[in-house]
């Protein structure tokens, strides 16, 4: 973790989260720490609060005329404050996370997770959305970090390239 840790760029982190025997357990590695932490959250309430919120995002339930379904603030706030929000205090400088999970957190996009609850009243883009403090990127596993960043910074051209094209844009014999 030391390799990747040195790999992290400034205000960047990466959140992972393991699922293990009865127990789930959740990390931040940042440039300056690493923190575990564990989830309180059982596997199969995880999959309760995931299956509401992907259903309220479900347009296909939806026909003109019909209501539509309001969006799961509960569920999206419930899911932030049991997993990244475990990490508040460490991610006050940090505005990029690579989030890495082989459960069910990674069917749903964690910039739609709510930071704070929300007033019933509120209109729907004042809700404090994940994504109005962090990036996230999804990487599939913790050592694909390390294998981007190496092949990126050794990837450097010998020899520059220029490349001409004529492409034939229009339909034949026509030129634009």
């Amino acid at each position: 973790t030391a390799q990747t840790q040195s790999l992290l760029q400034d205000r960047e982190a990466i959140f992972l989260i393991q699922d293990a025997t009865n127990v789930t357990l959740a990390l931040l590695i940042t440039q300056d720490e690493i923190v575990s932490k564990t989830i309180n959250l059982s596997t199969e309430r995880t999959q309760e609060l995931i299956s509401s919120l992907r259903n309220s995002l479900d347009l296909s339930n939806f026909s003109e005329g019909s209501e539509l379904q309001s969006f799961d603030v509960e569920a999206a706030y419930s899911l932030y404050s049991s997993t990244l929000g475990l990490f508040s205090s460490h991610l006050e400088n940090i505005n990029h996370i690579s989030f890495v999970s082989a459960g069910p957190m990674q069917s749903i996009p964690l910039s739609i997770l709510l930071t704070d609850p929300v007033e019933d009243n509120e209109r729907l883009q004042n809700y404090p959305w994940a994504y109005k403090k962090f990036t996230f990127s999804r990487l599939p596993s913790l050592r694909s970090l390390n294998i981007l960043r190496m092949e990126q910074s050794s990837s450097i051209a010998r020899n520059s390239f220029l490349g001409v094209g004529d492409p034939a844009l229009g339909s034949a014999g026509t030129s634009l």
